[in-house]
């Protein structure tokens, strides 16, 4: 049976962007914050900070580490990584990087494909450390797949093939897929292999012509999540018009866009707080005017309501239980032997 975990119980920030988000110092600083042991005013900690990563979502990559990382080791925090993204290795976590996980103050979840992470984690015993880590206290952290990991599901790009592990592995060890244009034949002469301009096209659109997914969560928080609300990727389409649509989908859930620089922060005490990086703009404002923002939808009788939230409130007021039944999306176990995890196969079999 799964523990219930009170929303207004946990301490979290979930951010619009991974990468970008905490690239950012303030960012860093008022995830720290939410511990008890930052003196912000000194910038320094009052006691010692343990910050367990995890990079599921973009294959345990080294450089994602560093990056999401490095301002917490800049303000001595001691940072340890768990590592469960090799499939080859199935239903095991670490024993010492569990034991780490175990006393981390904070939890940060690297940004990448969600729909992967989540499997994962759902096949190594993951997801049930990652529920108790909840229970003890522990700041949940992150953005885009980092943050709707911790929701009921989230708007995913996770069908997007340049986020698959085969594309992000090959991006990491500088391979450009341009090998060689030409090989030799079995006389030493060179044979063209090179793809003409039609295959190269061909290969461009089926790349950016993919579709946003809904993408089961953990469920430790209502909602159904999406980051970059103010962004559009490489398909070229606005978030904030296909979550329109996927509400529609999906009316049963209240819908939280979060724009790429703003974040949900949860204290742990039944309220939220809605945070702006400083000196970031909405990306769809072009004179960078409109400061970050945080949205919530419900679908009411058919119809689509929006909602800017205040900066400060209740949690009761912004978070909410589905109305109804929660309804999966079928695309998801198809996007998922796309990109396999070890239990891949078994998604013939099952519907999720």
């Amino acid at each position: 049976m799964m523990t219930h975990i009170e929303p207004s119980t946990i301490k979290g920030f979930f951010a619009g962007s991974g990468l970008d988000a905490f690239g950012e110092t303030a960012v860093v600083d008022r995830v720290l914050m939410l511990t008890g042991l930052f003196d912000m005013g000194k910038k320094v900690l009052t006691a010692p900070v343990h910050v367990a990563y995890i990079g599921t979502a973009v294959y345990d990559i080294p450089t994602y580490k560093e990056r999401q990382t490095k301002w917490f080791v800049s303000r001595g925090c001691t940072v340890a990584e768990v590592r469960v993204a090799d499939p080859s290795v199935p239903n095991t976590v670490d024993k010492e990087e569990l034991e780490f996980l175990g006393k981390a103050h904070i939890v940060v979840v690297s940004g990448g494909n969600t729909l992967f992470a989540i499997r994962r984690w759902e096949e190594t015993g993951l997801d049930v450390c990652l529920r108790a880590v909840a229970v003890r206290g522990a700041v949940l952290a992150g953005g885009s797949a980092g943050a709707i990991c911790w929701f009921t599901s989230g708007h995913s790009d996770s069908a997007d093939p340049s986020t698959y592990a085969t594309a992000m592995l090959r991006a990491a060890c500088g391979d450009t897929v341009a090998k060689k244009d030409n090989d030799d034949d079995d006389d030493g002469n060179a044979k063209k292999t090179s793809k003409t301009e039609q295959q190269q096209q061909q290969q461009q659109e089926e790349d950016t012509s993919w579709s946003y997914i809904r993408v089961h969560g953990l469920d430790l928080l209502p909602g159904l999540l999406c980051p970059h609300y103010d962004m559009r990727e490489t398909n070229g389409v606005l978030r904030e018009e296909d979550f329109d649509k996927m509400m529609k989908r999906h009316p049963t859930e209240r819908g939280i866009g979060i724009d790429h620089w703003a974040a949900v922060v949860l204290p742990g005490d039944g309220t939220y707080e809605v945070f702006s990086v400083p000196g970031k703009g909405r990306g769809t404002n072009k004179d960078n005017t409109m400061a970050p923002a945080v949205y919530v939808k419900d679908v009411v009788d058919g119809q689509l309501h929006s909602v800017m939230m205040p900066e400060r409130g209740r949690l009761n007021e912004f978070l909410r239980q589905p109305s109804g039944p929660v309804v999966r999306d079928p695309f998801e176990a198809y996007y998922a032997m796309a990109n396999p995890t070890a239990t891949g196969d078994k998604l013939l079999c099952q519907s999720r």
